[in-house]
């Protein structure tokens, strides 16, 4: 079990989304949002992009309300082993 599990922290196991109604596990991922600064030439001092566009000013103030996104993952490579300590047949 303990080398099922390890064997998906592997680099290039590929996990992808699926829905509530097949097998998964699920993960979070804090949410990040980052407003750079622009500095464009003859600007004394840089300016926020949220205060240049106002788009990424909204998409940015909606970022705020979430603190994290959730996600149901899957990978082809899950051993039936592991997929059965999960609860879980072994997905096709």
């Amino acid at each position: 079990l303990t080398r099922a599990y390890l064997r998906l922290l592997e680099p290039g196991t590929l996990f992808y989304e699926v829905d509530s109604s097949a097998p998964h596990f699920t993960t979070h991922m804090k949410q990040r949002a980052v407003d750079p600064p622009v500095q464009k030439p003859g600007w004394e001092t840089p300016r926020r992009l949220s205060a240049l566009n106002a788009e990424y000013a909204r998409l940015l103030a909606d970022s705020g309300s979430r603190k994290a996104n959730t996600y149901r993952l899957w990978s082809n490579s899950i051993e039936p082993v592991l997929s059965e300590a999960l609860g879980f047949r072994q997905h096709a």
